[in-house]
This record gives structure tokens, C-alpha cells and sequence, in this order.
């Protein structure tokens, strides 16, 4: 309910996420990333969560591929492409 808990609890899904993918438990790395897009609901894609939301969506990107999740890794790049400068949705593609 509270933006700031929100942002907190995304960052801290964010952080396990990449510990998760590191340890290579692309599960796991999954799950966090994605609760992490969640908890920010309608918080996505704005100037105060901008790169909290890109690292998520890569992050859930290359657990998704990682794990042959093709269409998921796809879903997630093309929430990258679709709402980050080209500069910036490069690793995506």
C-alpha cells in the first residue's frame, strides 16, 4: 500500500534475484525478479523506479532464457524495448 515499502520490497526482490541467477538457481532468480515487477505495480517504467524496473525485466529476462522460458525471456525484453530508450534496451536485445 505504501510507495516507499513498495520500492523497498522490489529492491530487495531485485537484489536476491541477481544473488539467485549468480548461484545459477534461475528458478529462484525468476520468482524474485518477477515479484519485484509486481510490487511495483503501477510504478513501472517512471523516473523514480526507471532503473529498479529495467534491472528487474533483465534480470527476469535472462532467468526466463536461461532456463529455455523462450517466450517469458521474450515478454520481459519487449517490456525493455517498449519503454526504455535504444541506448538503454540494448542488453535486451
Amino acid at each position: 500500500s505504501d510507495p516507499y515499502h513498495k520500492v523497498r520490497f522490489a529492491n530487495w526482490n531485485l537484489n536476491v534475484g541477481m544473488e539467485s541467477a549468480e548461484a545459477g538457481n534461475f528458478q529462484a532468480a525468476i520468482y524474485y525478479h518477477a515479484n519485484g515487477i509486481n510490487f511495483l505495480g503501477g510504478h513501472l517504467w517512471v523516473e523514480e523506479t526507471y532503473n529498479l524496473c529495467l534491472g528487474l525485466h533483465e534480470g527476469a529476462a535472462f532467468a526466463s532464457y536461461a532456463l529455455g522460458k523462450t517466450s517469458a525471456a521474450l515478454q520481459y525484453a519487449g517490456a525493455i524495448v517498449d519503454n526504455v530508450p535504444f541506448e538503454d534496451s540494448l542488453v535486451a536485445q
